[in-house]
């Protein structure tokens, strides 16, 4: 009976260690997608397992590789005279207006968040070497570093990946 006791209270104490063997262990793996962003990065992106890596750019991004929408992620220093959102996009803006013709806004700097960020959203469409695009960008101000995730496609490609590009922002997340 002795011997029943301790096999059974070894029993317990193993399967209590198995399913306590992975508390406070933290996982980056999420079903279906893959992280794209390196280690020592201060953010974590994921995109879709079929998704392809870009590391042409130099910064974060990957692709799709049946109509090239991509998404990116760029990080870059507070300066001394652009300290907000507002400023950054208003010193950005000519850039985009002169790169794309036809340009026109369909979401001007709405508030809305990255991560539980505060962060505003531009949405707006233009015509580039004869091929029409809409461009998503979401710009949020974390620890004195602005993040801009953009997400590219041919405009008439753009709502395909409505539901993916809303997955790789509820996955987006600052360390």
């Amino acid at each position: 009976m002795k011997k029943l006791k301790k096999a059974s209270l070894l029993a317990a104490v193993l399967l209590a260690a198995s399913l306590f063997s992975g508390c406070g262990e933290e996982t980056t793996e999420i079903m279906g997608f893959k992280e794209i962003s390196a280690d020592g990065h201060a953010y974590d992106l994921f995109v879709p397992d079929e998704w392809v890596l870009n590391t042409s750019t130099g910064v974060t991004s990957a692709y799709d590789a049946n109509d090239r929408s991509n998404v990116s992620v760029t990080v870059c220093e507070v300066k001394s005279d652009i300290t907000t959102i507002d400023a950054l996009w208003a010193a950005n803006e000519p850039t985009l207006k002169a790169a794309f013709t036809d340009f026109e806004y369909i979401c001007n700097g709405v508030e809305t968040k990255l991560d539980g960020v505060i962060a505003k959203e531009y949405i707006y469409t233009g015509t580039m070497a004869d091929e029409t695009y809409t461009q998503r960008q979401i710009i949020a101000l974390h620890e004195g570093y602005f993040y801009t995730f953009t997400y590219t496609a041919f405009s008439e490609k753009y709502e395909e990946h409505t539901e993916d590009i809303q997955a790789i922002l509820g996955y987006f997340t600052f360390n």
